[in-house]
């Protein structure tokens, strides 16, 4: 099982996703293709968390949206118990 964390702006630009595997570390031989900028984090469950969630703001989308808008970036969610909620 996997899980992935992907993210599309208003105005149509996609981010690279961060995969979430069920297992407690990442094997570098688990990808059969190249899969360049992706990013891959690990869980006991396989689901995202809040330590996952925060790892994803960090790594993914601070750092692929912070030089297209000058302004504050604020990711929004459908999933209703999305566990990391910034404007908390």
């Amino acid at each position: 099982m996997v899980t992935s964390i992907e993210c599309v702006s208003a105005d149509g630009r996609s981010l690279l996703p961060l995969i979430i595997w069920l297992a407690s570390t990442h094997r570098s031989n688990w990808t059969t293709y190249p899969t360049p900028g992706w990013h891959f984090g690990c869980s006991e469950n396989g689901y995202n968390d809040s330590k996952i969630s925060l790892e994803w703001l960090t790594r993914v989308f601070d750092p692929q949206t912070r030089s297209a808008v000058q302004t504050i970036r604020v990711p929004k969610t459908d999933i209703q118990n999305f566990p990391f909620h910034p404007w908390n």
